[in-house]
């Protein structure tokens, strides 16, 4: 009976760890592109220092990009979509190239899955549009510099700690980390 349980207890915990890792058995970062409208024709990616990495130009508002540098560890980058009869009018999305398949569709708001990276990704930007709209600046005169200072210092606190070990966390610090109130930096971990 123990070694039915152990052999059983064994063959969860391969389950689980094949599983529920995140990790793909991909070489390579597969990202399946629906496009945010038809004026958009075309895809950028570019790495966090702004070097462009790679294109795709869309075909009936569906693009498919493939990258294969993602074996040593993945990256933080960010894709453009442009409108090419307008050179002011693009959209920018975050997105962690990363092995496995990511799914971005724009055409009804942020749509962005498919890799344990990308899912911490489109939380935050989740989180923050939640945070933006919480505060009507317009309208609402009670709102004040020093309570949005705060609530997003609070905000970015909390982002970074909840990504310290990946590359979203690295780049949160690096681009918000500024933003994060001197009362506040002892809480970063």
């Amino acid at each position: 009976m123990k070694t039915i349980n152990f052999i059983v207890t064994l063959l969860l915990v391969a389950a689980f760890t094949a599983c529920g890792s995140g990790a793909s058995n991909k070489p390579e970062c597969t990202v399946t592109i629906v496009s945010p409208g038809e004026e958009y024709a075309r895809a950028v990616l570019y790495d966090v220092d702004n070097r462009v990495l790679d294109s795709v130009v869309f075909s009936n508002n569906e693009a498919v990009m493939v990258r294969r540098d993602t074996s040593e560890m993945p990256y933080l980058g960010f894709l453009r979509f442009y409108n090419p009869a307008d050179s002011l009018d693009f959209i920018e999305l975050p997105m962690a190239v990363e092995r496995g398949d990511v799914n971005i569709d724009l055409s009804h708001g942020i749509g962005l899955s498919g890799t344990p990276l990308n899912e911490r990704v489109h939380g935050f930007l989740i989180a923050r549009a939640r945070l933006n709209s919480q505060f009507d600046i317009e309208n609402d005169t009670s709102v004040t510099v020093e309570g949005l200072r705060k609530a997003f210092s609070k905000f970015y606190v909390e982002q970074i700690n909840a990504n310290r070990d990946n590359v979203l966390g690295d780049f949160l610090r690096e681009s918000y980390g500024i933003h994060v109130l001197p009362a506040d930096r002892p809480k970063l971990k």
